[in-house]
């Protein structure tokens, strides 16, 4: 079990790479709200804290919104495609 998930990983990588950034600013935005943060510290790269456990929001956030990103996408591209060939067949 652990083996296909690090293979699906490995595979998707290149989606995480581009989208782990946009993960870590949605655990900072919860972080602010959580905390009452000021807004600047929106701001901060790559994250706001890593420490009392933070590191491991951003770890899951930053490799699982990328892979849900990446599933919904291909879904909606396979849709997209099935209906494109239906209408060429009809």
């Amino acid at each position: 079990m652990p083996g296909k998930l690090f293979a699906y990983i490995g595979r998707r990588s290149l989606t995480i790479m581009a989208l782990h950034f946009l993960a870590f600013k949605i655990v900072s935005a919860f972080y602010s709200v959580l905390h009452g943060a000021p807004l600047y510290w929106f701001a901060k790269l790559p994250v706001i804290t890593g420490s009392d456990g933070w590191w491991i929001a951003y770890s899951i956030a930053g490799i699982g919104i990328p892979l849900i990103f990446g599933a919904l996408s291909a879904s909606l591209v396979e849709r997209i495609r099935r209906r494109t060939i239906l209408a060429i067949s009809a």
